[in-house]
């Protein structure tokens, strides 16, 4: 299962693209939410712009290293990449969620909490079915797809969404990817008549892991390198990775030396998370190599 959410940030400007060298462009084909961001995969992509059309309404932004846009478009608007200098799409990175005829989209705003136990509440509920026994499929089901792709939509930064994923005792359910703004946070509760538990929280459980720092302090650790080349740092979000790193910073309080993991795929990404190390104290820096 896919589950992808937008957060809504629309921006209206008069378009400004005319003098501009068009780098991407893409129509949709359906009504329904979009998500799209830029990435600069340089030091600096000069005049780089995401202007949408959505049949006569122009949305235009315009920066050196990342634009992202979430909202509602209809059928027929066009979502279109330019610069002012010569980049190829080789120089950026393009993130989006395009609605498909294959996906299922929120169409009415989602309870923002999960109830006490025994609460009947009206959720968006995802079945969750698999005829193949674990993961061994006959011919015929083989080359089917097997997952669904959710999309919901935030309307603002205090918004929140539940949704309900339903199966049976036993059922093993994968959420393989999630999609949208590095903002996003996301809870899993288990719930049922009697139990409401709290299962995982990728908001940064910053009790444990000023813990863990600690622990290797009072152990003799010898320095610490936050969001290092060998752990998880691919998987954070910009922001989180900057408090990783902050965190650490402060805590250690200057009884061992700190080496910020300050690596990224974008070279602008890595650049300013080297730059805010630095800022809060870091006594050095490593990057992922080629």
């Amino acid at each position: 299962m896919i589950v992808i959410i937008i957060t809504s940030s629309i921006v209206n400007v008069n378009a400004q693209s005319e003098e501009k060298k068009l780098i991407i462009q893409e129509n949709i084909e359906h009504d329904g939410p979009l998500w799209y961001s830029v990435s600069c995969l340089k030091i600096s992509c000069p005049g780089l712009a995401l202007e949408i059309d959505n049949n006569g309404e122009i949305i235009y932004q315009e920066n050196n290293h990342r634009l992202e846009w979430g909202g509602v478009l209809e059928k027929g608007a066009t979502v279109s990449v330019f610069s002012d200098s010569d980049l190829t799409n080789e120089d950026i990175e393009i993130d989006s969620i395009i609605v498909t005829n294959q996906s299922l989209v929120e169409n009415i705003d989602l309870v923002d909490s999960v109830p006490s136990p025994g609460n009947q509440i009206d959720f968006q509920k995802i079945i969750t079915e698999d005829h193949c026994f674990l993961g061994n499929c006959d011919v015929e089901l083989r080359g089917k797809n097997r997952g669904i792709e959710f999309i919901g939509i935030l309307g603002n930064d205090s918004d929140k969404d539940s949704i309900q994923i339903y199966g049976e005792p036993g059922d093993a359910v994968v959420i393989s990817n999630i999609i949208g703004s590095e903002h996003i946070k996301m809870e899993i509760w288990k719930r049922n008549n009697s139990v409401k538990e709290l299962i995982i929280n990728n908001i940064l459980d910053e009790e444990n892991y000023i813990k863990l720092i600690n622990f290797h302090i009072e152990n003799g650790t010898n320095g610490l390198v936050p969001a290092g080349t060998t752990g998880e740092s691919p998987t954070l979000s910009h922001n989180e990775h900057e408090k990783v790193i902050e965190i650490c910073i402060k805590e250690s309080g200057g009884k061992v030396p700190v080496i910020a993991g300050t690596g990224a795929n974008s070279t602008s990404e890595a650049i300013e998370l080297t730059k805010s190390a630095k800022n809060n104290g870091a006594d050095g820096s490593v990057r992922r190599g080629c």
